[in-house]
């Protein structure tokens, strides 16, 4: 299941690709569909070997990101198989951007919260305006099982 309101844009400025989370509808949510797209852009332009210096996440609005979509989650309801698949991307791309192949930089100007938090986290940079905060903070029906 993909989220109908990935709304993001992907920029190559020299050799700087720019990720901009622009859903304020959902404060920048990340879903299934977004965080996959993400991923593609990514190992797209690693695979034609485009020369990249950094990859910069950036936002659209007053929160950088509110965490996982928890609209899809909940409507994934018993779908174990779609709740694995997000979850393996979203460690992919939490891990590529921790492994240092290319630097990995959040430019926050707003609040991260949750699987936001974890995003900006990932990178080994961030550069932080003024009213940023981070919050970790998750649902009492969202129980996590391993």
């Amino acid at each position: 299941m993909e989220g109908n309101m990935d709304k993001y844009s992907v920029e190559l400025k020299g050799n700087d690709l720019i990720i901009t989370l622009d859903n304020q509808e959902t404060r920048n949510a990340l879903s299934s569909g977004l965080i996959r797209k993400i991923n593609d852009s990514i190992t797209g332009l690693l695979r034609d070997n485009t020369p990249l210096r950094s990859i910069i996440y950036t936002h659209n609005g007053p929160v950088f990101s509110s965490g996982d979509d928890l609209n899809e989650l909940q409507a994934f309801n018993d779908d174990k198989t779609a709740v694995k698949n997000m979850f393996e991307d979203f460690n992919f791309l939490l891990s590529f951007n921790y492994s240092g192949e290319i630097p990995t930089i959040a430019h926050l100007k707003g609040g991260a919260i949750g699987g936001g938090v974890g995003l900006a986290m990932s990178c080994q940079y961030m550069a932080i305006e003024e009213n940023c905060y981070f919050r970790r903070n998750y649902p009492a029906s969202l129980s996590v099982v391993t």
